[in-house]
């Protein structure tokens, strides 16, 4: 017995050592965790860190390009040129980009309004069509808690000894009609909240544009380019904006000479007039609703977007190409 307390505590000392191995171990595993972790994030790092110096490489030589090419009588007045056909494209562009984003705040209005309204209009018919249930078992609680109101108050009058008997009657008829009050608010409240989750289940949040008002708004979008490109084709600075897009940098040819480059920046800054005036188009794109109308088509009941080749059209009846040769790059601003 007196070398029990050192075995006893021998062990715990060994228990303890034990433990804070084991703690080591699993510090020291946690510690090899986080070092690969920070590792990974680390070559993560440099990966971006190499992409952007690429990137800041290409861009430095595309800069020394562009001043080598405008500091050059030759080159530097079609860079001009090239860098205001782009401007050209992306005004229109933004115009069709506008057009679109007008057209569907006004249409995401009135259909979040809508759906406002249809809520409201579904949720006071369910309560209509069950209001007289719900206050038919509100009635039937209150005349269940008057019938034990009722009670307690006999019970009240026949406070005397002699009237003993009567109490415990009485005494039967209150647990009773209590037990039926208790029943019939408990009714009551589960219908209420069951009545509450079924027109809650009916508030449903707004969806989005619905299909047909996205198809509103890509026809009419498609019928806005076809009114922009109907007024610019007939110059050839349109053709050229186009070409000018697909390039990352002025074309080596150029475009002519600098009288060339000059007539060119003259026309440019015409048509661009041209685009400026937007409430001209009426008329155009009155004439152009009118042409392609019969040709929007869709491929499926919940496509919004028309197909391209169908609106093309034939030679007996011609359409656009606008939606298939993608002008004023629209295919990217289409509601999908």
């Amino acid at each position: 017995m007196k070398l029990l307390p050192l075995s006893l505590t021998g062990n715990a000392a060994d228990d303890t050592e034990e433990r804070r191995v084991v703690g080591l171990f699993r510090n020291r595993a946690e510690l090899k965790k986080a070092y690969s972790g920070l590792q990974t994030e680390l070559e993560t790092w440099k990966d971006r860190h190499k992409q952007q110096e690429g990137a800041m490489a290409r861009l430095q030589e595309s800069l020394a390009s562009l001043e080598a090419r405008l500091s050059c009588a030759e080159t530097g007045m079609a860079a001009l040129v090239y860098y205001q056909l782009r401007e050209l494209f992306a005004h229109g562009h933004a115009l069709i980009a506008a057009f679109i984003d007008e057209l569907r705040r006004h249409r995401e209005a009135q259909e979040h309004e809508a759906h406002q309204r249809a809520i409201a209009a579904e949720v006071a018919r369910y309560n209509t069509q069950f209001g007289e249930s719900v206050a038919r078992m509100q009635a039937d609680a209150n005349e269940a808690g008057a019938a034990v109101e009722r009670i307690k108050a006999a019970l009240m009058r026949s406070s005397a000894w002699w009237f003993y008997f009567r109490r415990r009657h009485l005494m039967r008829q209150l647990q009773i009609a209590g037990a039926t009050a208790s029943a019939a608010y408990a009714a009551l409240e589960a219908e209420r909240m069951r009545r509450e989750a079924e027109a809650n289940a009916l508030v449903q949040p707004y969806a989005g544009l619905s299909t047909e008002a996205r198809r509103a708004i890509n026809i009419a979008a498609i019928v806005y380019a076809h009114a922009l490109y109907e007024r610019l084709c007939v110059s050839n600075v349109f053709g050229l904006a186009c070409k000018a897009v697909k390039l990352r940098q002025p074309p080596d040819d150029g475009y002519g000479g600098r009288e060339r480059c000059e007539v060119l920046m003259g026309e440019i800054q015409l048509v661009r007039a041209t685009l400026q005036e937007p409430h001209l188009l009426r008329g155009e794109i009155a004439a152009a609703n009118r042409l392609l109308r019969p040709h929007f088509e869709f491929s499926a009941a919940d496509d919004p977007l028309p197909d391209a080749d169908a609106l093309v059209g034939d030679a007996e009846h011609p359409g656009s190409r606008v939606l298939k040769d993608d002008c004023w790059q629209v295919n990217r601003l289409l509601l999908n």
